[in-house]
């Protein structure tokens, strides 16, 4: 129902990462994978999607999740932007965009 939202903020993060799809599906632990998909999860919970749907969308693209990552990522993410770091706050606000 909302995974075209997911899919438009996947598309953020991957440009804004210079990453590809592959990359946030792969199991990679790198960190800068991980950001991007603690960040991925933040932003769609913050945009209302479940945390069932997040792990539906996840396992549409080949990576399965439990919940406990993915409340944990969110948790990460939200931590980051109430230590307030502008920079940060921006990097999120130019990713939460929606056309």
């Amino acid at each position: 129902m909302k995974e075209h939202i997911f899919n438009k903020f996947l598309d953020n993060i991957i440009s804004h990462n210079k990453m590809n799809k592959e990359e946030i599906f792969s199991k990679s632990q790198n960190s800068e994978t991980v950001w991007a998909r603690q960040t991925l999860f933040y932003l769609c919970k913050k945009r209302g999607l479940t945390t069932q749907m997040i792990q539906q969308y996840m396992e549409n693209n080949g990576l399965k999740f439990s919940r406990s990552p993915i409340t944990y990522g969110i948790k990460v993410i939200d931590s980051l932007l109430k230590d307030g770091d502008d920079d940060f706050q921006k990097v999120i606000d130019k990713l939460s965009r929606v056309d």
